[in-house]
């Protein structure tokens, strides 16, 4: 049709994830076309020259107060306005309000569509899940309970708001909310009436307030009661003289004489061991959704539900299956820097396919019963090929590398093959357990380890 247009916008986070988690096809009619071509117009037109006022919230006689600051050599207000304010100037002055912003809209985002979900579903829970937006302006006059605005440019906030415009219009052409509407904290700093006359202020403001430590999936979990759980039951280990230490959150300060667990590496050893070596690669974040789909459920739960304290045998479980991992991993890096066979030393790369491979020939030898034999090894003391117990979970690591690596050189000499999609492929775990359920029976006995 020839009034229809397509934009493809792909959001590229932490890592690679799936091509469908990381683009959005967004179709437009000619009106939404005409929008984007306003909006394209708008930016090359220069830097704002707009003037505009913002209401502090509250009825009329009754609003909330402006906060003034003017200690340093910038004024800055703060206040808190109606989402309807921030729309109707958007709509006035279109996307050169961004002007000074690192970027503009960037789509349908994850985070973006939770946004406009809060603002039509919960509107008034919008100003407690949001920071807010930051923005400059040439001039600031503040008259009782309203602020007038010259040169109104937003520096970090450009997602919000136009989650905001794409929320109100849901509700139908000059309609907003029915009821209440979501409220917005505003933070705006005068930088006088040439922006280029301090551009060096302009950039570190710009940039500074766009500037932020990554926050990981990981950390939103680490104050869960299963993760507190595991810090006080772990506490209570000792291996080899040394303390474990299970640290849920991320720190830059080790504990001394300590063996160190972290909640993210912990979750991706339980969830390849006990699950799958490949669903977390796109996106670690998997690991931490906890919803029936997603893997937190089946490391710090029984796959339905989360637990809030861990049952004994599970906990003893998993305490084995990280010692595994630990050993595993220091004999893997010796035996891929004695490799020279290529191939052999690349199916060596990760310890998830090991890991996952020790389940599925352990499964298969004692059925049920391998999660006993493991349970009996939560504190660890042991090391691999030393002492029965080291050699028998010496035993278990060969015939699995020797698996893994069998599976990957009869891959590896397929038409097409690509060792990188080996390592993530679904089809890579069916070829796995169907060697595990099919090979000659590996031999696991065990001298009471």
């Amino acid at each position: 049709c020839d009034n229809v247009g397509t934009l493809l916008i792909a959001d590229i986070q932490d890592g690679p994830p799936s091509l469908s988690e990381r683009c959005d096809w967004i179709y437009l009619d000619e009106r939404g076309l005409d929008d984007e071509l306003r909006n394209a117009r708008s930016i090359t037109s220069g830097l704002a020259k707009n003037e505009c006022d913002l209401d502090a919230v509250g009825k009329k006689g009754h609003r909330s107060e402006i906060i003034q600051i003017s200690d340093g050599a910038h004024r800055s207000c703060v206040l808190v306005v109606q989402a309807a304010q921030l729309i109707n100037i958007y709509q006035q002055f279109r996307d050169a309000l961004f002007n000074l912003n690192i970027r503009n809209y960037i789509g349908s985002t994850g985070t973006n569509k939770k946004m406009i979900d809060t603002a039509v579903s919960t509107p008034t829970n919008f100003f407690y899940f949001n920071n807010g937006i930051s923005c400059v302006a040439k001039r600031i006059e503040v008259d009782g309970s309203r602020v007038h605005l010259t040169g109104l440019q937003v520096i970090n906030g450009a997602q919000s708001l136009r989650a905001l415009v794409k929320a109100s219009a849901m509700f139908g052409s000059g309609k907003t909310w029915p009821n209440d509407q979501p409220q917005v904290l505003v933070r705006i700093t005068e930088v006088g009436e040439s922006y280029a006359a301090d551009g060096r202020f302009l950039e570190e403001i710009t940039r500074f307030n766009n500037t932020q430590n990554v926050i990981k999936a990981s950390d939103f979990r680490s104050n869960d009661a299963i993760q507190l759980d595991l810090k006080k039951r772990f506490g209570t280990l000792k291996r080899f003289g040394k303390s474990v230490a299970y640290l849920p959150k991320r720190t830059d300060q080790r504990p001394v004489n300590s063996e160190v667990i972290r909640l993210e590496e912990f979750a991706k050893v339980t969830y390849s061991f006990l699950i799958d070596p490949i669903r977390f690669s796109g996106s670690t974040s998997f690991l931490f959704d906890d919803s029936p789909k997603g893997g937190y459920v089946s490391v710090f739960g029984d796959g339905k539900a989360v637990w809030e304290s861990m049952p004994p045998e599970e906990f003893a479980v998993r305490a084995a299956i990280w010692w595994m991992a630990e050993e595993f991993a220091a004999r893997i890096k010796i035996d891929r820097g004695a490799e020279t066979d290529p191939k052999l030393r690349a199916s060596l790369e990760r310890k998830w396919m090991l890991l996952f491979m020790s389940r599925l020939l352990l499964e298969r030898q004692f059925k049920d019963q391998y999660q006993e034999i493991l349970a009996k090894h939560a504190a660890g003391n042991w090391q691999l090929d030393e002492k029965p117990t080291g050699k028998w979970f010496g035993k278990v690591y060969r015939n699995a590398k020797e698996a893994v690596q069998y599976v990957y050189g009869e891959d590896s000499e397929k038409p097409g093959f690509v060792h990188r999609n080996w390592m993530r492929s679904e089809s890579t775990v069916a070829r796995l357990e169907r060697y595990a359920k099919t090979a000659p029976k590996h031999d696991l006995s065990i001298d009471q380890p």
